[in-house]
């Protein structure tokens, strides 16, 4: 398998306390890249994911966000540049799903899943864009 070097890259991965977001975030650090763990309510365990990446001489800290509410996630973006100067990789990761049949699904718990699963994606995607076209090496994972 081919080793990707992400040195000196900067990286927001939302949804990363915890599953297959703290797997990307950790991948981010040991390929070199500096990790953005944002949490919505998880923070003990967003600081074990700071831990173990600084444990291995990564750098990494933890930004907590709603990312259904745009001057949260301004923030949480504002937080990245503020540390790092800019941002190259944004990794939009957090999602929930209600587990339930769509039968038995509320109406509230659809719209909510929608807005943090879409509606979250877009407001980290546009407030995150304009420093991603300021890299030479921005990339989008959603």
């Amino acid at each position: 398998m081919t080793q990707i070097d992400l040195g000196g890259r900067r990286a927001l991965v939302t949804g990363a306390s915890r599953g297959i977001g703290r797997c990307i975030a950790l991948a981010v650090a040991q390929a070199g890249g500096a990790v953005a763990v944002h949490y919505q309510n998880k923070k003990e365990a967003a600081a074990r994911v700071v831990d173990e990446i600084e444990a291995v001489g990564g750098d990494a800290f933890a930004c907590a966000a709603n990312v259904q509410v745009p001057s949260e996630v301004k923030r949480l973006v504002d937080a990245c540049v503020a540390r790092w100067g800019g941002l190259d990789i944004m990794v939009c990761n957090a999602g929930i799903w209600k587990a339930s049949l769509v039968e038995e699904m509320t109406e509230e718990q659809w719209d909510e899943m929608l807005d943090v699963n879409l509606k979250g994606m877009y407001l980290v995607t546009h407030y995150a864009v304009p420093h991603l076209k300021s890299s030479t090496a921005g990339a989008i994972v959603n």
